[in-house]
């Protein structure tokens, strides 16, 4: 959320940067698209994030652009702001790699998001 939200707004018709995929967000994060996959399903099915397909910079054709919702904006705006206040001075720069992003990230404490249809 924090990365999408991190590349701002993007108006319905705008080219989109590849940073609102699943192959950018899985760059950004250092997550496998596989595992990506379900937690951009389980962040849709709560209304923090939606998709659809559209143009996007370096791309042969349309693909799936996700964008937060209002409710997605305030949820990273709020997780902004803890990571600022609270989170190890790790987290404010980039992760070197995928092991650096799961260590830092096991001081927190995990909040289920309920998955699709339940």
């Amino acid at each position: 959320m924090l990365h999408l939200y991190s590349l701002g707004r993007i108006g319905p018709d705008e080219v989109a940067d590849v940073g609102f995929t699943q192959k950018g967000i899985a760059r950004a994060t250092g997550l496998r698209q596989s595992s990506l996959t379900n937690v951009l399903a389980r962040l849709r099915a709560t209304g923090a994030l939606e998709v659809d397909r559209r143009h996007v910079s370096g791309e042969p054709r349309r693909i799936n652009v996700y964008r937060l919702t209002a409710l997605g904006e305030a949820v990273a705006r709020d997780l902004r702001k803890r990571t600022r206040t609270s989170a190890p001075a790790s987290l404010a720069r980039p992760y070197p790699d995928e092991a650096g992003a799961t260590r830092d990230l096991e001081e927190f404490e995990v909040v289920p998001i309920p998955r699709p249809g339940k």
